[in-house]
């Protein structure tokens, strides 16, 4: 475990424009860049609050405010009297966090991913309105087929605004989870919102999900949220009931 000593000169913060974000969002924009960029690892603990707050010429309340979001998020640990610790970016952080489906006991599951196809198009209605677009407006359609030990688990089509995502559909050439990729943009996931239901496989969807038409099937619409509250990703995902469980956490 690493230790930055607040004797130790940190390069001067990027100059950015001025955006109509507060000032604790662009604060931990920054952090994030930094902790994306290696400059703080894993295991390393951030410089001091006073150091901080100096080093980006903003008040104490404004960097354990910024610092707050990204504890939230799962990217920092307080530990008391010792100070804050990088957590990570990694995938594993946000997995741990967002990967609902789970064994029929409740576990991890190991899930494979399989692009089935990454389309820029005109969004849907439903889209639309979740992220106040105007009709006509352009979408990223991605859509992935998961299975676990090589057995069709569930198909999950997310939607991505284009803006913020330079070059993502060569980035996004393989089947993967959307989360990290995201982050690796300084496009950080922190919550969501999922709406469970059940419903029963039409001959397309049981076509994908290699069932019989008419067999029950788990439906999810989620609404994935960043640091400043922003809509990331509208979701639809289709799983196969008895791919594993859904886990919801209350509180």
């Amino acid at each position: 475990m690493r230790y930055q000593s607040v004797v130790e000169p940190l390069p001067r913060a990027d100059t950015r424009p001025l955006t109509p974000q507060p000032l604790y969002s662009q604060v931990r924009r920054a952090l994030l860049d930094h902790i994306r960029n290696g400059e703080w690892l894993v295991g390393d603990s951030l410089p001091n609050e006073t150091f901080l707050a100096q080093r980006f010429g903003v008040s104490i309340g404004t960097i354990r405010k910024a610092i707050e979001g990204l504890e939230t998020s799962g990217l920092v640990k307080r530990i008391q009297g010792r100070g804050t610790y990088v957590a990570g970016v990694g995938s594993h952080v946000l997995k741990e966090k967002f990967t609902r489906l789970r064994a029929k006991d409740g576990g991890p599951l190991a899930l494979g991913y399989e692009l089935i196809a990454l389309e820029k198009k005109p969004a849907p209605d439903e889209v639309l309105e979740a992220f106040g677009m105007l009709r006509g407006a352009e979408i990223f359609e991605v859509r992935q087929r998961l299975t676990v030990k090589g057995a069709i688990a569930g198909l999950e089509v997310s939607y991505l605004r284009p803006e913020g995502l330079p070059k993502f559909k060569s980035q996004m050439n393989f089947g993967q989870d959307l989360y990290p990729l995201l982050a690796d943009y300084g496009l950080l996931a922190t919550h969501a919102q999922d709406t469970l239901s059940v419903g029963v496989a039409d001959s397309e969807v049981a076509s994908t999900l290699g069932i019989p038409a008419g067999d029950a099937i788990m439906l999810v619409e989620r609404l994935t949220y960043g640091m400043d509250k922003s809509l990331l990703e509208y979701r639809r995902s289709t799983y196969r009931c008895d791919a594993g469980s859904y886990r919801i956490d209350i509180g």
